[in-house]
């Protein structure tokens, strides 16, 4: 099977959580959120010209899903929103803050929305790029929704996560065992 149009919901899911694995791996290893964003009182990244002081998640983004998503098939959304709640501690927050976020950043633990768990502000991307050479689509969302929608060619995901796990080894090397000759990997 090459496409993943065929996949039932729970494959569908499956697929997901794999990418969803492999990316806290690589944003785990590097830290940067959390040094830069997450703990700080006015992070890097400014949402509506005013300091963000949760980082990048700002916004209620948990609550867009739906209607990001509402193209999907019933059962894959119900699925995808009973397991995410399934995993996760609700607080209340401030109007427009993420109810989902703490101080130690997301409490969703599994299955995070596209537009969280892909997400990377410009500061993020161009830190990984000049210190480890690694080029990180903002594509990745689209990705992760076309997983749910199922149209992710299945050979494109495996290469995908191939480079994902290899960007994910470099970086956990560290800064000073960079090879100034190696290419850069594209995500």
């Amino acid at each position: 099977m090459t496409e993943t149009q065929t996949l039932t919901p729970d494959a569908r899911l499956a697929m997901y959580r794999e990418a969803e694995v492999a990316l806290r791996e690589f944003f785990s290893v590097d830290n940067y959120c959390l040094e830069n964003c997450i703990t700080q009182k006015h992070s890097k990244f400014n949402s509506f010209g005013t300091p963000g002081r949760l980082g990048c998640c700002t916004h209620n983004y948990f609550q867009f899903l739906e209607t990001e998503m509402d193209a999907l098939s019933s059962e894959t959304m119900k699925e995808f929103k009973r397991l995410q709640r399934e995993n996760a501690t609700f607080e209340r927050k401030e109007e427009n803050e993420c109810e989902c976020h703490s101080e130690t950043g997301c409490t969703i633990k599994q299955y995070l929305s596209p537009i969280c768990l892909g997400f990377i502000c410009p500061p993020h991307r161009n830190y990984l790029e000049t210190e480890y050479k690694v080029d990180y689509s903002p594509n990745t969302r689209s990705r992760l929704t076309r997983i749910l929608y199922g149209s992710e060619n299945e050979t494109d995901f495996i290469n995908w996560l191939a480079k994902l796990k290899e960007a994910t080894e470099r970086v956990r090397k560290g800064e000073e065992n960079q090879d100034s000759k190696q290419e850069v990997i594209k995500l």
